[in-house]
């Protein structure tokens, strides 16, 4: 499973929008960009990568990363 599918199925899980989902970034991440992420189009940057795993996202390194 790729990263963009992980985040994608983390965001379904959690019930939320693109746009609902990228508010838990700073800087808000426009649905545009949660999208070139979902689709592997991008990644996000350090900092979101950063925030993606902290805990008030509600992911685990282990989850994000795909580390056994």
């Amino acid at each position: 499973m790729t990263l963009g599918q992980k985040i994608k199925r983390h965001r379904k899980n959690l019930g939320e929008t693109m746009e609902e989902f990228g508010k838990h970034f700073e800087p808000t991440a426009h649905k545009s960009i949660v999208s070139k992420w979902e689709k592997g189009h991008s990644q996000p940057n350090n900092k979101r990568f950063l925030q993606l795993v902290d805990s008030s996202v509600h992911l685990s390194f282990k989850h994000v990363s795909g580390c056994p």
